[in-house]
C-alpha cells in the first residue's frame, strides 16, 4: 500500500524546466467559425469570408464609430501584463483596441506595416482593471480599405518558481473504457447512458424545442473535488461536429445547479474537423466552490452529431499540502512504462512497474509526463 501511494504522490510533481510559461486567456481562429455573432456597431458589419473575419468599411469616420468584439467573456486581473496578438491581412497602420467591460477598459494599438501579406502583430499592455467577463474590442472607423482577420489571442506570461503539482479532477478522460462516472449527459433533463465508444464520445443533439435554451442538451464534466476561488486549473478536450456551432460553458455545483456563466473560456467554436480546445484560468469569485463544467450543446435550433475525445481537467497548485492523496483521482490502468531522462535519453521501457523504483533520484518523463523521483 505504501508503494502505491508513493507512486501516486510523485506522479503529481511537475518539474519546472522553464522559468516561465505562456498562458492563453482566450483565442479565436476565425477559420473554425461558421458565422460572426459578437457585438458590433458602426457603418460596416464584420462577416466570415474565406476562413477569416472580413471588414469592409467605406465610410470614413472617427475610429470609435466602427467597433466590434473579436474575443468575449474572458478574465483579466489588475496589474498583469497581457499580450494581444492578431493575424491580419490588408490593414495598414495602427489598429486601436480596448480590453475590459462596459464599465472600465484599458487599451492600445496594433501597428501593421504597409505589406499586403498576412501579418502577425502583438502588443503588450498592463491591465488596470479586474474583470471576469472582459471583451477585446477592435475600433477601425477611420480605416476605409477592406481587411481580414484570421486569428486573435490574448495571453500572459506566468513565472514558474519551484515545483507545480497537477491533480487530475476526472477519470477516464481518454475514454478508454465505458466508465461514465466523471460525465453526465442530459437531453431535455433526462440523463443518458452508453455515449462512450472506442475512445470517443458520440452525442446526437436533437432539434432544440425551446428558444434560448442551449442547455436542452448538456454534457457535464464532473470534478471529484470543488474548486475554490483563486484555484488555478486547466481544461482541454478535442471536439468536432457534423455542422458548425458553438458550445457555451457554465460552472455548476453538481449536474443540475447552475452557478456562473463565464468559466473555462465560456465558448468553444466547433466545426466538422477535430479541434483541440485548451484553457488555463483561475477560478473567479463568482464560481467559488463549483465542481462541474456544463457544456451546453443546443446553442442553435438545428440537430447535429457532436464528437469528443481526450478530456483533461487538472487542478494546478504549488502548495504541496493541497496535493494530498485525498485530492488524487485514481489513474487509468497502465500496462507499460516508457521513461526518458531530462536530456531525452530513454532509460526504461518496461511492463514492470516496480522497475521505476530502481531509477536514481531525479526528474524523468514517464509516459509523456514529467515527474520527480525522490528517496
Amino acid at each position: 500500500m505504501r508503494k502505491i501511494i508513493a507512486l501516486i504522490i510523485i506522479s503529481l510533481t511537475i518539474l519546472s524546466v522553464k522559468a516561465e510559461e505562456t498562458v492563453t486567456v482566450s483565442e479565436i481562429d476565425f477559420s473554425s467559425v461558421g458565422s460572426y455573432s459578437m457585438w458590433n456597431i458602426g457603418p460596416a458589419t464584420p462577416v466570415i469570408q474565406n476562413g477569416a473575419l472580413y471588414i469592409n468599411n467605406t465610410t470614413e469616420a472617427n475610429f470609435w464609430d466602427l467597433q466590434y468584439f473579436v474575443l468575449d467573456n474572458f478574465p483579466v486581473v489588475n496589474g498583469v501584463e497581457y499580450t494581444v496578438t492578431a493575424k491580419v491581412k490588408g490593414y495598414h497602420g495602427n489598429l486601436p483596441f480596448n480590453i475590459g467591460t462596459w464599465d472600465a477598459t484599458f487599451g492600445g494599438d496594433l501597428n501593421f506595416s504597409d505589406s499586403n501579406d498576412w501579418q502577425t502583430v502583438s502588443k503588450k499592455l498592463k491591465s488596470t482593471i479586474d474583470a471576469s467577463n472582459a471583451h477585446l474590442n477592435f475600433q477601425t472607423g477611420h480605416y476605409t480599405s477592406p481587411y481580414s482577420i484570421a486569428y486573435v489571442a490574448i495571453t500572459y506570461v506566468e513565472a514558474i518558481s519551484g515545483d507545480e503539482y497537477v491533480i487530475p479532477l476526472i477519470v477516464n478522460g481518454n475514454l478508454a473504457t465505458d466508465d461514465e462516472s466523471s460525465f453526465c449527459l442530459k437531453i431535455d433533463g433526462e440523463r443518458q447512458h452508453s455515449f462512450i465508444n472506442n475512445g470517443e464520445m458520440v452525442i446526437d443533439v436533437p432539434e432544440r424545442t425551446v428558444d434560448g435554451w442551449p442547455w436542452e442538451t448538456q454534457l457535464c464534466i464532473m470534478s471529484h473535488m470543488p474548486l475554490k476561488a483563486g484555484y488555478k486549473y486547466q481544461f482541454s478536450c478535442q471536439v468536432k461536429s457534423s455542422s458548425p456551432r458553438s458550445i457555451l460553458i457554465h460552472a455548476n455545483d453538481g449536474p443540475d445547479n447552475y452557478v456562473y456563466s463565464y468559466i473555462a473560456g465560456n465558448e468553444i467554436n466547433v466545426t466538422d474537423e477535430w479541434k483541440q480546445y485548451i484553457v488555463t484560468e483561475v477560478v473567479p469569485t463568482e464560481a467559488d466552490g463549483f465542481n462541474v463544467l456544463a457544456l451546453n450543446l443546443s446553442t442553435i435550433i438545428e440537430p447535429c452529431t457532436m464528437y469528443f475525445k481526450n478530456f483533461e481537467w487538472n487542478f494546478i497548485t504549488k502548495d504541496p499540502s493541497l496535493a494530498s492523496v485525498d485530492n488524487v483521482v485514481a489513474s487509468q490502468p497502465v500496462n507499460h512504462w516508457t521513461v526518458y531522462n531530462i536530456l531525452g535519453v530513454k532509460v526504461l521501457d518496461s511492463d514492470d512497474e516496480s522497475e521505476i523504483y530502481n531509477l536514481n533520484p531525479g526528474f524523468y518523463i514517464v509516459n509523456g509526463k514529467k515527474i520527480a523521483i525522490r528517496r
